[in-house]
């Protein structure tokens, strides 16, 4: 339950899949090595041996912009607030904590048994199931062994609520492709005439092969493991993740990466398992016009890194990359809605399509965008006209950055600088 600002930010991260918003209450100092111990309130859930409820107000405002004296504050959309205090700051008895953890206890357990309280977490035990990044070979061990020299992918079991939900989706869903002119005006959509009519003819020829298929529930799906071996395409969207990420490379070049002990549940386990249904979905869907994706390599210029993804599809051998989103972006849609999508393209989606696309000679490739809720798609036609001058000019930026700079000298020093 203790550990320094840098840690928690890492597990928080690969806990709830996103980057927390922090805020520091006086007395207590921003250092990335302060040591912070994790307290609990109600909204946490059951507050394990030797951990400390709070019972006092979090913030110091009704906007919730200030966190209260000794504490630190992490905050997410969609989940409770993650609390911490310092050890000194604890001791000094200004926080106040729930006096009778007996009777909390009876409570919680009453309200554990009720129901009314989730996991936040899967437990997983060895032996751990993987699957081989460069060959897809799937094994089972007590540890995580390389293969084909690379660090494996661990896979984790459905939980039962996982399974129940996939099965029902699975049992009301129609595949349906709906066609461009249908969804509201979408950043980044290529205007070439070709683009849009190859973009159409495969929603409608994908639509058909669809509807054929038998499709059943993965027993396991893909873990999500933030800690870096290598640079990611996902890795350019930001320079803070930029440098995290080759933070990451450097502490664990030439390691092999402990197997992950928990998997999540809920939103993000119901995201990942569609995610292996797509992937086993690709396996069959394969004919004449329609094959598996292929790795393909960007090299930067102006960091001397290269990075590596391999797109979901290829469709007339052009790379299809596949996305998805609760509904579809119908033009009908509340505007906060349409904002936040548009706002989803450019920061999760432009990247990747400019460095997929730029990596292969083309001016655009093909966006399968999948509603989660429905089984409905469309697939977009992604120019990297616009963006792709954005991109390069800040990866110019980053180089030249210091923070990003030293990192690159370090990272160049233990794997080289690969060829362009």
């Amino acid at each position: 339950m203790e550990k320094v600002f840098d840690e928690w930010i890492k597990w928080f991260k690969a806990t709830y899949e996103t980057e927390p918003i922090v805020l520091y209450g006086k007395g207590i100092n921003d250092s990335k090595q302060q040591q912070l111990i994790r307290i609990w309130i109600s909204a946490n859930g059951e507050v394990p041996p030797g951990g400390k409820l709070l019972t006092q107000s979090l913030f110091l405002d009704k906007k919730k912009t200030k966190a209260a004296n000794g504490l630190v504050i992490f905050r997410a959309k969609g989940n409770p607030p993650i609390i911490f205090s310092t050890n000194s700051y604890i001791a000094e008895g200004d926080l106040k904590f729930n006096q009778s953890p007996k009777k909390k206890s009876v409570n919680k357990k009453a309200k554990k048994t009720s129901g009314n309280e989730k996991r936040r977490s899967l437990p997983l035990k060895k032996p751990f199931h993987w699957r081989c990044r460069e060959c897809g070979e799937v094994g089972v061990s007590e540890i995580l062994e390389k293969h084909c020299d690379l660090q494996p992918k661990q896979l984790a079991p459905l939980s039962a609520e996982g399974k129940i939900w996939f099965e029902k989706f699975l049992d009301s869903v129609e595949w349906k492709y709906v066609s461009i002119d249908k969804l509201m005006t979408i950043p980044n959509i290529s205007n070439e005439s070709k683009a849009l009519l190859i973009a159409e003819e495969a929603g409608r020829s994908l639509e058909q092969i669809m509807r054929g298929l038998s499709l059943e529930c993965p027993s396991h799906y893909e873990l999500y493991d933030r800690r870096n071996t290598h640079l990611r395409t996902s890795d350019l969207k930001t320079k803070k993740g930029f440098n995290d990420a080759l933070k990451d490379s450097i502490k664990n070049h030439g390691k092999i990466l402990s197997a992950m002990r928990t998997a999540p549940i809920d939103k993000i386990e119901l995201g990942h398992i569609f995610d292996e249904f797509l992937t086993n979905i690709c396996e069959l869907v394969v004919s004449d016009i329609w094959k598996k994706g292929e790795k393909i390599r960007y090299y930067s210029p102006s960091l001397r890194v290269a990075v590596t993804g391999t797109p979901d599809l290829k469709y007339l051998d052009i790379p299809v990359e596949m996305k998805t989103i609760e509904n579809l972006p119908y033009r009908h849609i509340e505007t906060n809605k349409k904002n936040n999508f548009r706002s989803k393209v450019k920061s999760n989606y432009m990247t990747q399509v400019s460095i997929y696309s730029k990596a292969v000679g083309r001016r655009w490739l093909l966006v399968l965008l999948i509603s989660r809720q429905s089984g409905e798609f469309t697939i977009l036609p992604m120019s990297n006209v616009e963006y792709l001058p954005r991109l390069e000019k800040k990866l110019i930026n980053w180089s030249e950055e210091p923070e990003s700079a030293s990192l690159l000298k370090k990272y160049h020093k233990l794997k080289g600088s690969p060829e362009s």
